[in-house]
């Protein structure tokens, strides 16, 4: 059992790391000396937390589903989008900004504004992927499966990250110009 979390911790770290580093590859990094390691440290942190985990839930599933055939795969893929989903996609947004520096509240002001959209994003995604998943790949291949399929979707869900911070910049924008906008009105009434 072990070995198998080590296995499962050490495929969702390496195959997170080379997926992020392509990622600022195709974002426009062209020296290794421009990399974003901190970025690339979050989402490998995040990742090797996250694999023994959903391992263990979807060998629960194997366990407690029993279904065989098509059906069985679209109970897995119920089970997995329903149980695991919302919880992954908070705890991304929450770990990756909280890594950033933000304080546990902007950590979850940026998952509830995220969620949505990821989680729109993510069903057509990862329902595909996971018909595969537990349809075709033996369970013990499942998280390198899964790992490569997440170089795809760290694409889609850390330009999901970026949106929020731009979304929280603008609003932060848009409250210090109300609150220079009033500070203004008021020196004009008593200068009046």
């Amino acid at each position: 059992m072990i070995r198998r979390v080590l296995e499962n911790v050490a495929t969702a770290g390496v195959i997170g790391a080379a997926g992020d580093t392509l990622m600022q590859v195709r974002e426009g990094v062209t020296l290794a000396s421009q990399l974003d390691t901190g970025r690339t440290a979050r989402l490998v942190s995040f990742r090797m937390c996250h694999a023994p985990v959903v391992d263990a839930a979807w060998r629960f599933f194997d366990a407690r589903i029993p279904f065989k055939g098509i059906p069985g795969v679209l109970a897995r893929v119920f089970a997995d989008q329903g149980f695991l989903m919302p919880p992954s996609i908070t705890l991304f947004f929450v770990s990756q900004s909280v890594m950033e520096g933000c304080t546990l509240v902007e950590s979850l002001v940026r998952a509830k504004d995220g969620f949505v959209p990821a989680a729109l994003k993510c069903l057509p995604f990862w329902c595909t992927v996971h018909c595969v998943t537990f349809g075709i790949v033996a369970p013990r291949y499942r998280m390198a499966w899964a790992s490569l399929c997440a170089v795809a979707w760290n694409a889609i869900i850390s330009n999901e990250n970026q949106e929020a911070i731009r979304r929280e910049l603008a609003l932060r924008e848009l409250a210090d110009a109300n609150l220079q906008g009033r500070e203004r009105g008021e020196a004009q009434s008593i200068d009046s």
